[in-house]
């Protein structure tokens, strides 16, 4: 459904624009009382129809698409002020909304406002495109950005939450997953080395994977024929959700994008559960009630939920001892105090319906995202691996005794 890239679009303004922008900082550095405590002031713009002549369907969604930005924003936090609408209509005296970068700053810095919302919406080539940024007008760049075309303006309320969904993440920051302790040991002879960060340590807001053409942080990614067309699927998993993908000449191609908010998502994975032939899509996610997965078949370019599960992880793991061919579906439950205990679930999917018919024993200590099971070292051993909560690497044998 989804096709265009999801980027940071950051337009150079005027050296006399940017020069407002310092004034307005130094005012504040200047006179800190004026600044000092005071709610950050948020101006949201109608997103402008720039499709030539009449768009009613577009002009429509425009509307949607305010009402439900301040909607979000307003129920953000003490720390923020909403610009009431009936202001920010009569701070545009009539004109169209902006659609430039300076256009929208230039209005923000009239009404004082210190983030400010705009965007717009065009038909182009019988494709839809959202244009949406939020601005940061302190320090004078976005924040904020996506920018996709779809194909199907159906399609457009996804590229809208996603957009929701990161002003919400950058303006509240994601919660912290519980399942690894938050500061890992160190060993006292390493303490006050200046040694790079392992990729376990990495601050939330740094990711394995990055492009230029990406604005989200990827933290995983996985192929697959989602469709049984014979071609595979690239899955690209941020926080916001996961964006379906296809290789195509030589570049990325961006089909779709699937989000739940408030969810922070955790992992997607893609294997056929069912034998038929078309893989599923799994993912696991946090919601503000706890850890949920969900088995997600993709069909005519859109999402279906075949299967939701609270207070499990759901993954595939091998298991040799109980299929030598295919990997097989377990679960891992977060509502229990034995959490870390080994015991997982053993699940079998048929049509709509996921039934547990068995326990796995894996070692003591395992969360089932940072577990594997495979060769090392010498032809015919092979090992689980663990990243336990305490972020140290483990080894097991096949009968889980460490190594």
């Amino acid at each position: 459904m989804v096709e265009g890239n999801l980027m940071t679009v950051t337009r150079t303004c005027s050296a006399l624009f940017r020069a407002a922008i310092i004034a307005s900082v130094a005012l504040c550095l200047s006179f800190p009382s004026v600044c000092a405590g005071a709610l950050r002031k948020v101006t949201v713009f109608p997103f402008r129809v720039t499709s030539p002549g009449p768009d009613k369907d577009l002009q429509n969604f425009s509307d949607h698409a305010n009402k439900r930005l301040r909607s979000t924003l307003d129920s953000l936090s003490e720390n923020f002020a909403l610009e009431p609408e009936m202001s920010t209509l009569a701070l545009l005296k009539g004109k169209d909304a902006p659609e430039t970068d300076e256009e929208a700053l230039t209005l923000a810095l009239e009404a004082h406002a210190d983030l400010v919302v705009y965007g717009y919406l065009s038909r182009e080539n019988s494709r839809f495109r959202l244009r949406a940024v939020m601005w940061d007008a302190q320090t004078g760049r976005a924040i904020v950005s996506t920018d996709m075309k779809v194909d199907n303006i159906h399609g457009l309320p996804n590229v809208l939450q996603l957009f929701i969904n990161s002003v919400s993440k950058r303006l509240h920051g994601g919660p912290r997953l519980p399942l690894y302790r938050s500061t890992a040991p160190v060993p006292a002879d390493v303490k006050g080395l200046n040694r790079t960060p392992t990729l376990v340590t990495l601050p939330r807001n740094t990711g394995p994977w990055r492009s230029p053409e990406l604005g989200a942080t990827l933290l995983g990614l996985d192929m697959g024929d989602l469709d049984g067309d014979k071609k595979n699927e690239i899955v690209f998993l941020d926080e916001s959700g996961v964006t379906i993908n296809r290789f195509e000449e030589g570049t990325i191609r961006p089909l779709t994008q699937f989000s739940e908010s408030p969810a922070v998502f955790v992992s997607a994975e893609i294997e056929d559960l069912d034998g038929d032939g078309i893989a599923e899509l799994i993912l696991c996610y946090q919601k503000p009630t706890g850890i949920e997965s969900a088995i997600v078949r993709y069909e005519n370019r859109d999402f279906r939920i075949a299967v939701k599960i609270p207070n499990v992880i759901l993954k595939t793991v091998k298991e040799p001892s109980i299929d030598a061919k295919k990997r097989i579906l377990i679960g891992q439950r977060t509502d229990t105090e034995n959490i870390f205990s080994g015991e997982m679930i053993r699940y079998e999917l048929e049509g709509e319906k996921l039934t547990s018919i068995g326990n796995i024993a894996l070692p003591p200590g395992t969360l089932v995202l940072s577990y594997d099971f495979g060769q090392l070292g010498k032809a015919g051993e092979s090992f689980r691996v663990i990243l336990n909560q305490d972020q140290r690497l483990m080894l097991f044998d096949s009968e889980n005794r460490l190594i």
